[in-house]
C-alpha cells in the first residue's frame, strides 16, 4: 500500500477526552512531518485556524481522515466528505464501535504503521435512497447503514406496501421498516432482529420494527433489487431517516425507493482486522468458560 502523508481529522468535539486523543495523534502525525487538514469545529476545538476544512469541503488531495468518536460520528464524516473517496479510518471514543474500530489505545502504533503504508482497504456499499410524491421527487440521499421509515412519537403505525424489484412482497402494518446494508446489519437492525451479514456481502436487509403480525419476518434480497416501498392509507404520521442523520416527514401515498448506489465509501482498516474477531469481541461471543 502507498505511504500516507496527507490527513484530515474530524472528531466529534463533545465527547469527554476528545481534544486529549486529537493532541495525541496530532503529535505523532508532525513528528513524521504530515500534512494536516482539521475539520473547522476540530480546529476551533483545539483553537488551530491553519488549514480548516468546512463540512463537505475536504481538500481533494487528502488521503485519510482519522474519525475519533463513535459511530455516529464516523456516519456524519461519511457525510461530510460530500461523495469524494477518501478513506476514513475511526478511532473509537464511543460504545459499542463497529464503524470506529481502532482503540485509543492501540493509536500510535497502529497510526506508525499505517503512514509507512501497512493497512487495508474495504469498499462499503452504500444505499441510494429517493422519496417521491406523486410525480414530484422530493429527496435523494446517500446512506452507509440504513434508511428507515418509521411512525412518530404518540401516532398509529405505519402500513407498508413493499416491492422488491418487479415482485410485490407484501403489505403490513408496523412501527417502522430498517433496510439497511451489510455495514449497517451491526447497528439498528441487529437491535431490532436482523441478521449480521459480513460488510464484503451484496445484498440488503429489510428488517420491520414491531410488526402487527408475528409472521413478518427480516429479509436478506440480493444487491441488485431495488426496494420500493410505498405508504398505505392506514398509515400514521410517518418519518424516513437517514444513518439517524437526516429526516423527512412523509404522508401516506408517498414511494421510497432504496436500492445500492452505484458509489461506494472506502474504509481503511489497521493491517491484521479481522471482522469476525471485532464480532467476537463486541458481542463478547464465547467469553463464558475461556480460560
Amino acid at each position: 500500500m502507498n505511504e500516507i502523508s496527507k490527513l484530515g481529522i474530524f472528531a466529534s468535539t463533545g465527547i469527554p477526552g476528545v481534544k486529549m486523543a486529537v493532541v495525541r495523534a496530532l503529535d505523532l502525525l508532525r513528528e513524521r512531518d504530515c500534512e494536516i487538514y482539521l475539520e473547522s469545529q476540530v480546529s476551533s476545538l483545539l483553537g488551530e485556524g491553519t488549514g480548516a476544512w468546512d463540512s463537505g469541503q475536504v481538500p481533494e488531495d487528502c488521503q485519510l481522515i482519522l474519525v475519533f468518536g463513535g459511530d455516529g460520528t464516523f456516519l456524519r464524516a461519511s457525510r461530510a466528505i460530500n461523495g469524494k473517496r477518501i478513506p476514513l479510518l475511526g478511532i473509537n471514543l464511543g460504545g459499542l464501535g463497529f464503524l470506529t474500530v481502532l482503540k485509543l489505545s492501540e493509536m500510535e502504533t497502529a497510526l506508525s504503521g499505517i503512514l509507512d503504508g501497512n493497512y487495508e482497504t474495504e469498499s462499503r456499499m452504500l444505499l441510494s435512497a429517493s422519496l417521491e410524491r406523486g410525480d414530484q421527487a422530493i429527496a435523494s440521499e446517500m446512506a452507509l447503514n440504513d434508511a428507515v421509515i418509521h411512525m412518530t412519537p404518540g401516532d398509529r403505525l405505519v402500513e407498508f406496501i413493499i416491492s422488491a424489484g418487479t415482485q410485490f412482497l407484501g403489505r403490513y402494518r408496523a412501527d417502522g421498516l430498517i433496510v439497511s446494508t451489510p455495514t449497517g446489519s451491526t447497528a439498528y437492525s441487529m437491535s431490532a432482529g436482523g441478521p449480521i451479514l459480513d460488510p464484503s456481502m451484496d445484498a440488503l436487509i429489510a428488517t420491520p420494527i414491531c410488526p402487527h403480525a408475528l409472521s413478518l419476518r427480516p429479509v436478506v434480497l440480493p444487491g441488485n433489487l431495488e426496494l420500493t416501498v410505498e405508504l398505505g392509507e392506514r398509515s400514521g404520521k410517518a418519518m424516513l431517516a437517514i444513518d439517524g442523520q437526516e429526516s423527512f416527514a412523509l404522508e401516506t401515498g408517498d414511494r421510497i425507493r432504496i436500492a445500492k448506489s452505484s458509489d461506494f465509501l472506502p474504509i481503511l482498516l489497521p493491517s491484521g482486522y479481522r471482522f469476525y474477531t471485532l464480532l467476537r469481541e463486541k458481542l463478547a461471543w464465547g467469553r463464558t468458560g475461556e480460560a
